[in-house]
This record gives structure tokens, sequence and C-alpha cells, in this order.
């Protein structure tokens, strides 16, 4: 259904370390190469998610010996569909929902407004978890499971936020049959 793309994982693994490295008043800056290193991450790709959160002002970054990352935004009114949309770009779940790539069937189609529909919906519910609930998660699930740092391993969304989704989603998909 909808996938991830590899980027938004790095952002979202970066926040995490930066989020849980800034908890202290004056501590230190984050680099890109120490949450490369902590998360196994290629650095050059880490670097560029890295300039791209801070040219959307999501971090700021400060030059020097103690220079790096830190957070520049509340993470609390980031809504996780925004905050795909900043990484991702604009993204659909059919192509006729773009406005960047005009549907090839439009003349004998009819699904369009009911795709348009769904789309709006789900990123309606997208927006109603923050980045940093997604975050504060991961957080706490590795707390309790002992500092696992592997991407593989990372559960950004709690057991509750799935049921809801999947709740959401037959919802969705009953109103669609009637």
């Amino acid at each position: 259904m909808i996938k991830l793309q590899r980027t938004t994982e790095y952002a979202l693994l970066a926040l995490k370390h930066i989020l849980k490295s800034n908890q202290l008043p004056g501590s230190p800056s984050v680099s890109a190469r120490e949450i490369a290193e902590a998360y196994h991450l290629p650095f050059e790709i880490t670097a560029k998610t890295l300039q791209r959160l801070r040219d959307q002002r999501v971090i700021r970054s400060t030059q020097g010996v103690k220079g790096g990352y830190r957070l520049n935004s509340d993470l609390k009114v980031l809504g996780l569909g925004e905050f795909l949309t900043m990484i991702e770009g604009e993204q659909a779940l059919v192509g006729c929902v773009s406005a960047e790539s005009p549907c090839e069937y439009t003349m004998g189609c009819s699904l369009k407004p009911v795709m348009n529909a769904l789309h709006k919906k789900i990123m309606s519910f997208l927006n109603t978890m923050s980045v940093e609930d997604l975050i504060r998660d991961a957080l706490i699930e590795e707390k309790n499971k002992g500092k696992s740092t592997r991407l593989d391993e990372t559960n950004f969304v709690t057991r509750a936020k799935q049921d809801a989704l999947s709740q959401h989603s037959l919802r969705l998909f009953s109103e669609g049959e009637n």
C-alpha cells in the first residue's frame, strides 16, 4: 500500500537520534557521521537527508568544531503526512490524484473523485499522528527492547496506532461499499 522511501526512514532515524541527544540543556549538536555510524547508514545519504531537513527548517546546523545538528521546530506539531510530503514530495495512491501526472483514462474513468477522496482521508489520518509521536514510540520501543539500532528492527508505530489504522481502513472500505 504505502511504502516509505529509504530517505524517509533515514530522516526519522536522524530525528530520533537528535531528539534523544538534545534532551538535556547544553547537550552537544549531533554530526551526520555520528548518526550514520549509530544506525549503520551510508554517510552521504544521511548527510543529504540532514541537509533536506535543515532546508525545511526542521533542524538547524552549526558549523565548526562543535558543529552539527539540533532540532529547530516542534515535532509535536509536524504531522506525519506533512513530513512525508516534505521528504518524499507529493505522493498519490494512483496517478490521477497527482496534479503532476494527468490521467490518461480521464474520458472513460469515473474513479478520480473516489481516489481523490481516499487520498484526502489517508493524508488526514496520517496528519493525526505527529512525527514526535512516532519518534517517542520508537524510543520507548528501543528502551523496552534494549537499545536496538538496526534499521529493520526499529518499530515506528505502536500497536495501538496500527490497530487504529486498520479500523480506519475498514471504515473507509465499508463506506466505499455503501
